[in-house]
């Protein structure tokens, strides 16, 4: 069955000028949920009892932010209901980005939402940024 849907995924991709899957993921709870990922950004969300995908994303357009690590990323550890995520990479450091719009800290490092509050209050304006300066 996994292979039919490959195939299917396959003939899709074709068809949808889709060029190669990137990622696969199932669902933790069931089994019935499957996710491909392709290298044009887009994710399809299939029922394995359908033929046809629940859903279609396109992750190409403006995004939340940029994150450009300084190796290859080969896996993403995104702590659920959390803004945290740690990548691993080529190196033996793994770094660790905390978006809040994704979600709030974990508990175990709550002090990341103070860190964020701190900076936000940081970026108030001075009396000389609407100056210009002349020399």
């Amino acid at each position: 069955m996994l292979m039919h849907k490959l195939y299917e995924f396959t003939k899709q991709a074709e068809h949808q000028n889709i060029e190669e899957v990137t990622a696969l993921e199932f669902d933790g709870d069931g089994g019935f949920l499957m996710a491909f990922g392709s290298s044009s950004g887009k994710v399809l969300i299939y029922d394995l009892r359908s033929s046809y995908p629940i859903q279609i994303k396109d992750h190409i357009g403006d995004g939340m932010t940029c994150i450009e690590p300084t190796g290859t990323i080969n896996d993403i550890c995104v702590f659920s209901d959390s803004g945290l995520m740690l990548l691993a990479l080529d190196g033996s450091q793994i770094p660790s980005y905390f978006i809040p719009a994704l979600g709030p800290a974990p508990k175990w490092c709550s002090y990341l939402e103070n860190l964020t509050e701190e900076m936000e209050e940081g970026a108030q304006t001075t009396i000389y940024d609407d100056f210009r300066f002349l020399t």
